[in-house]
């Protein structure tokens, strides 16, 4: 037997996994106060169901049950809520406002660095498209990260329809696929040369460079908007315009950077997509975007857009920037010479909110002492007969009797 986790997994230790359900408890409260119910669905669902969310699907986890049944591991928790609002909530008036706080599993190549199970925290807006519900999913993100004393963070804003549009006008199925890769991975070099022997118009060459390797201003979207010789384009930089507004209202615009080169893996999403970032870490801290066809996918057509905080990350970020929750030590430890009478008073500190361990050892005085300071206690009560005697384990005087 294997007295160890497999690669990808890990436990969380009694002051960590205090800080991580401390953690997502503030999170959780931000999400309230925006109205956003959460929900919880199974960790693993029909194969094919969980499949209808992205047509590649390699990382996910699968399994056979013992009746021959193909299942699988959530691997994001959009895709499963998407199914819930398109059979559960199909009637209900819209929007419907999903928040969730959850473990999700993909199968990773390479282990470096990468967690097969990991945690998320996130919300859904569906049944409203516009740029008002895209503002407002991003400005919930950055809310809740502003409660946890994150700071310093920037938003790069994109647009599917905007890539999509240029892609349309380059014939070659496999040059388009190639680009694609190219800004999927970031190789701006190889991008470069693709675009240099590719048979794209030379307007579309010059916006696809343009954008791929630089934030634009809105003076420069405007700008750009001029040159594009597409309609789905200029719809993509009127749909970024009109969000811009909306963020602005926020009080976002500051930390937001027009990035239309962005391009997701997943293939849902329709429309805006974004990212947050913090210096501290060489990955996206959220992302999320605009993804109107997936309910359709259920049976039930509604436009929809959520994020995906990463929840591990922003505890590294919030140790890193020196903002870690420390669990709160045990304040008192009770040490019964009369049990009944102990367990009474225990209960009733409990119930003033105090932190009581009840001594089940039966240890003597100098022993109770010495335990409560390795422990960090701050206060022993020994429980008699005849009265309640609180000491102080660092100096083990009395400091009172009650």
């Amino acid at each position: 037997m294997r007295a160890q986790t497999p690669r990808g997994v890990k436990d969380f230790l009694p002051d960590d996994a205090l800080w991580k359900v401390r953690t997502e408890q503030a999170i959780r409260d931000v999400f309230e106060r925006w109205n956003y119910r959460e929900v919880l669905s199974p960790a693993f669902e029909f194969f094919e169901t969980l499949a209808l969310g992205d047509s590649t699907y390699e990382q996910t986890l699968k399994f056979l049950d013992q009746n021959g049944q193909l299942l699988a591991l959530r691997p994001d928790m959009t895709t499963p809520i998407a199914r819930m609002a398109a059979t559960r909530f199909r009637d209900e008036e819209a929007p419907l406002r999903f928040s969730y706080l959850a473990n999700v599993f993909r199968a990773r190549r390479d282990y470096v660095g990468r967690d097969r199970e990991f945690f998320q925290a996130g919300v859904e807006c569906m049944g409203v498209a516009g740029p008002a519900a895209d503002a407002e999913v991003l400005a919930l993100a950055v809310d809740a990260l502003d409660q946890l004393g994150v700071e310093s963070y920037q938003i790069g804003l994109g647009h599917v329809q905007f890539l999509n549009g240029l892609m349309e006008e380059c014939p070659d199925a496999e040059a388009r696929h190639h680009m694609r890769q190219a800004l999927l991975t970031q190789d701006y070099v190889c991008l470069s040369q693709l675009l240099e022997n590719s048979p794209l118009p030379a307007w579309v060459r010059d916006v696809l460079s343009h954008v791929a390797r630089r934030s634009l201003s809105i003076d420069e979207l405007h700008h750009l908007r001029r040159q594009v010789r597409s309609d789905r384009v200029r719809q993509a930089v009127d749909n970024i315009s009109g969000i811009v507004v909306v963020l602005d209202a926020h009080g976002l615009t500051p930390c937001v950077r027009l990035d239309l080169g962005m391009l997701k893996s997943l293939d849902y999403y329709t429309g805006m997509v974004f990212e947050g970032y913090v210096p501290e870490l060489g990955c996206t801290l959220f992302s999320g975007g605009r993804y109107d066809d997936l309910l359709g996918r259920f049976g039930r057509n509604r436009p929809a857009v959520g994020f995906a905080l990463e929840l591990e990350r922003l505890m590294q970020v919030l140790e890193k920037r020196r903002r870690k929750a420390h669990p709160t030590a045990a304040a008192l430890l009770v040490c019964p010479e009369e049990r009944s009478r102990a367990v009474q008073y225990a209960r009733q500190r409990r119930r003033q909110g105090d932190v009581v361990e009840v001594d089940v050892q039966d240890m003597t005085r100098e022993q109770a002492l010495k335990y409560a300071g390795r422990k960090g206690f701050t206060e022993v009560a020994f429980v008699s007969d005849a009265d309640i005697e609180l000491v102080d384990p660092t100096v083990q005087g009395g400091t009172g009797r009650c």
